[in-house]
């Protein structure tokens, strides 16, 4: 799915541009992420590819499924530690 319809030069574009060619980046079935909706292919291109940026809709779904995953996952032995909305307001009235 993510290297379907890719540009040729796609490597060399900035990262906030598209990397497929035109009309083919939109996802004909909106993914519901939980926190997030994805109808767009450039989504995971950064997830996929070394060297891109993510931005916040990738950190918001990856804590919310390790939060999930802790929730629901019993006897797990991995240890989780997130931080919500209430610990940010307060590191940035500091």
């Amino acid at each position: 799915m993510v290297r379907e319809s890719l540009l040729t030069k796609h490597e060399k574009k900035q990262h906030d541009h598209d990397r497929y060619k035109k009309n083919r980046a939109s996802i004909p079935v909106v993914m519901n992420f939980g926190v997030v909706l994805i109808d767009n292919k450039n989504w995971f291109y950064k997830l996929s590819f070394e060297g891109q940026l993510l931005n916040n809709s990738h950190i918001d779904v990856i804590v919310y499924y390790l939060r999930k995953k802790a929730k629901y996952e019993v006897g797990s032995s991995y240890k989780y530690t997130t931080v919500d909305c209430v610990f940010s307001s307060k590191i940035f009235s500091i």
